[in-house]
């Protein structure tokens, strides 16, 4: 998917492209939370 959006945007499936944003993302933003959690003080 990273070779098409960079070299041939032009014929990216949008619908596609926000399919795979929509399955990758969430389980990341976990991730990202837990090490900011375990790494930054609380405010």
């Amino acid at each position: 998917m990273r070779n098409v959006l960079i070299h041939d945007y032009d014929t990216v499936d949008f619908y596609e492209l926000w399919r795979t944003v929509q399955g990758y993302l969430p389980p990341r933003v976990e991730q990202l939370q837990a090490i900011i959690d375990e790494n930054l003080p609380a405010k």
